[in-house]
């Protein structure tokens, strides 16, 4: 595919990617695994996970795996984030389940639901049935609060 620089519009480049699913997506589930872990676990740098792929029988470039670590790390932290921000707003529906925060994770997780249904027609990933039941049961259990 060739599309040019947005710095120099009349020089031209080389682009073996057409914006399709990231090699690392590819991988085998094994493969990918072990990638997911080796970043999780911050043991290896991009060399060692690129050359634990090729040893897997996969093949990936190191830009690849280092657009997909980053990545990761960033959903990691967020998700850690809101972790943190979780744990607050269950210390405050504890003290009064019936009260405005009880109401508004209810509503909350009702807004996640929604996005989580729109979400599955966006994603070439299928939604997991552990997810779907974990969050009918965060919205049934917010509703017995109230």
């Amino acid at each position: 595919m060739i599309d040019t620089i947005e710095s120099d519009p009349e020089r031209p480049r080389i682009s073996n990617r057409a914006g399709g699913k990231s090699s690392v997506l590819r991988l085998a589930p094994d493969v990918r695994e072990a990638v997911d872990r080796a970043i999780r676990e911050e043991r290896a740098t991009l060399d060692e996970i690129v050359a634990m792929v090729n040893e897997l029988g996969g093949t990936v470039s190191r830009s690849a795996v280092g657009r997909y670590s980053h990545k990761a790390r960033v959903r990691l932290e967020q998700f850690s984030e809101a972790r943190e921000i979780a744990e607050v707003w269950v210390g405050r529906l504890e003290e009064d389940p019936a009260g405005d925060v009880g109401r508004l994770v209810t509503e909350m997780l009702r807004t996640v639901a929604f996005q989580q249904v729109g979400a599955m027609g966006d994603s070439e990933e299928p939604l997991k049935v552990s997810e779907t039941m974990m969050l009918a049961r965060a919205i049934q259990g917010s509703g017995e609060c109230r």
